[in-house]
């Protein structure tokens, strides 16, 4: 792993030259190997070849003696291998199988057995091996066995080695050189595209571009990448916009929050019932007596301060706004500082994707409002007592005006009757 990791750190021009090398190295060994199994292998062949001609070529100058019987003389003919230096044993047989003659003073007959009735040849343990019957006119006479050992097979891979080696040093320095030629072509455009990068990254100018050097695949990257910072510098600009106007969309509301009687905040309800603010004015410390960052730390503690006789309403007006969907104005007493307030709040829900609920709006101090009309109902209350109380007084004084009035009518009618008799007294009077 930590072989890998290191190759993968390795730069994109040491990566190119490796890879190159590599080929160059698996092409070279993989083409060495097949030079030399080949010519080894013809080497061994020929060595076999040249041993069963020689044996042939003894065997032939053998037919005599072995005809007569004549050890001595198949002796002097077998001596001649000695200028034959790989070869170390050499035996032999009459055509019944025995040992008939050998060169070598300790000759074991047994690694020559079973004799074969045809030229046999092989390679064993280091060594040559060769059989070739003795035959004259289609008869047989008998067998010559040759043993040799792989000093000239020895010598010969030892040249072709350092030939080799020699070979795959200059090879090997040759493809370094045009690996590090040609690893540039690669590259080069790469570290160039890399350092344009880097420049960027440290200036933020995306409005320079990049020439590219050829038309290959690289010429497509450099392509792309200009496309890309074109498409980036057009992105930051849009979002420079956005940014300024937002910035300056926050300074007014930033102003008409810290201008504004109410306390604004953002009031969040997960899909498990957890509560939390995402915003809440700096007015909140002045109008409830608490930091606005204590509660976005831990909103329990502004719901803490909801009386503990209006918690219950409040919670379920907060249920009814997420339920229906609907905006709610809810009214509730609070705790400061001990003494108790009047808070007016307003929140419009909205849905979120994740199955919670978002409202906006905002808490208002009502105390003073709410003094002055609890001040007022109470005086309205003490004005209609006074007026209750009035209006007794007044009936009561109707009832007696009423009595008297009667009384005023009744006199009046006498009067009346009176004035009628008295006239009536008074025309008899004048009529006598």
């Amino acid at each position: 792993m930590i072989k890998i990791k290191f190759i993968q750190n390795l730069s994109i021009k040491n990566k190119i030259v490796a890879i190159i090398l590599l080929v160059t190295y698996l092409s070279l060994g993989i083409g060495f190997a097949f030079v030399a199994m080949w010519d080894i292998s013809r080497l061994k062949s020929e060595i076999q070849s040249n041993l069963v001609l020689n044996a042939k070529l003894i065997g032939d100058y053998c037919v005599v003696p072995l005809t007569f019987d004549d050890n001595q003389q198949a002796t002097k003919v077998l001596s001649r291998l000695r200028y034959i230096k790989f070869i170390e044993t050499a035996c032999i047989f009459d055509k019944e199988g025995k040992l008939f003659v050998t060169y070598s003073d300790t000759v074991d007959k047994s690694i020559f057995l079973p004799l074969n009735e045809q030229p046999n040849s092989m390679f064993k343990n280091g060594y040559f091996y060769v059989q070739v019957p003795i035959q004259y006119q289609n008869e047989m006479y008998g067998t010559i066995c040759l043993k040799a050992n792989s000093q000239p097979l020895t010598d010969v891979k030892r040249t072709l080695l350092i030939t080799l080696s020699l070979l795959t040093l200059v090879l090997v320095f040759l493809s370094f050189i045009m690996a590090g030629w040609m690893q540039r072509f690669l590259s080069v455009p790469i570290i160039k595209l890399k350092d344009h990068f880097d420049k960027i990254s440290k200036s933020q100018d995306f409005s320079v571009h990049i020439q590219k050097m050829s038309d290959d695949e690289t010429g497509s990257l450099y392509d792309g990448f200009n496309k890309l910072i074109n498409q980036i510098n057009l992105n930051q600009k849009e979002r420079d916009k956005a940014v300024e106007s937002l910035r300056e969309s926050e300074e007014k509301y930033r102003k008409v929050s810290d201008n504004s009687p109410a306390v604004l905040y953002r009031f969040r309800m997960s899909s498990d019932g957890d509560f939390s603010f995402s915003y809440v004015s700096n007015k909140v410390l002045s109008v409830m007596g608490i930091n606005s960052e204590a509660i976005l730390k831990d909103p329990s503690k502004l719901l803490d301060m909801v009386h503990p006789d209006d918690r219950e309403y409040f919670y379920q007006e907060v249920m009814k706004s997420a339920k229906y969907l609907k905006a709610f104005p809810v009214v509730f007493r609070c705790i400061k500082e001990g003494e108790i307030i009047w808070i007016e709040a307003h929140g419009t829900p909205t849905p979120m994707n994740d199955g919670g609920m978002l409202w906006d709006g905002f808490l208002l101090d009502i105390t003073e409002r709410k003094l002055a009309e609890m001040e007022i109902k109470k005086l309205n209350e003490e004005l209609e007592e006074r007026v209750n109380e009035r209006t007794k007084e007044l009936k009561l004084k109707y009832s007696e005006l009423e009595k008297m009035n009667q009384i005023f009518i009744g006199r009046e009618l006498k009067m009346i009757e009176l004035k009628s008799v008295i006239t009536k007294l008074e025309q008899k009077t004048n009529d006598k």
